[in-house]
């Protein structure tokens, strides 16, 4: 058991969301810790995340994508209200993706993936964002999460772009290499 009576529910929060840096987060996977603690531990933790969620798209700060993604892993069905209201918080597309993705993961809701795929096609504009291609290919990998015939459509078009890098992306995003 990873949580007792020592360690607090803020401790168990900081290790389960680290904080947002490459240093902390880089290669990080929090999957380990969330096996190991029991329901009891899993209950207290989605409480204090939905508050932390709840916090940030209050205060209309950046939301942490780790926080959703905790959310899905742990099952919280007790989260939908605050994830639609992240998605409808002027999140950015990336974020849209991520949250569409874990309500879907979460429900089943097939209009999560016409939210995912409009955010998809927004992050392609070189106009908006110069360093678009990163995030591109990071969608590319949040949008095969969803392995739905369209989601994999979408990402099979950028297969053979002219960028070496987007074309083998979207590529190892869907398994094909």
């Amino acid at each position: 058991m990873l949580f007792n009576c020592a360690m607090n529910i803020n401790d168990l929060v900081q290790k389960v969301i680290p904080p947002s840096t490459r240093e902390h987060r880089e290669g990080f996977s929090n999957e380990s810790i969330l096996k190991g603690l029991s329901e009891d531990e899993k209950y207290l933790l989605e409480e204090e995340l939905i508050k932390k969620l709840e916090s940030q798209v209050e205060d209309k700060s950046s939301i942490d994508a780790l926080i959703v993604e905790t959310l899905s892993r742990v099952g919280s069905s007790k989260s939908m209200d605050i994830l639609f209201k992240v998605l409808h918080s002027g999140v950015n597309n990336f974020d849209k993706i991520i949250t569409a993705q874990t309500i879907y993961q979460l429900s089943g809701d097939e209009e999560m993936i016409n939210v995912a795929i409009n955010a998809f096609l927004k992050i392609d504009n070189k106009e908006v964002d110069p360093h678009y291609i990163y995030t591109l290919i990071s969608a590319f990998y949040r949008m095969a999460k969803f392995d739905t015939e369209r989601t994999t459509a979408v990402v099979e078009k950028y297969m053979d772009h002219n960028e070496y890098l987007v074309s083998y992306n979207a590529k190892r995003a869907l398994g094909y290499i």
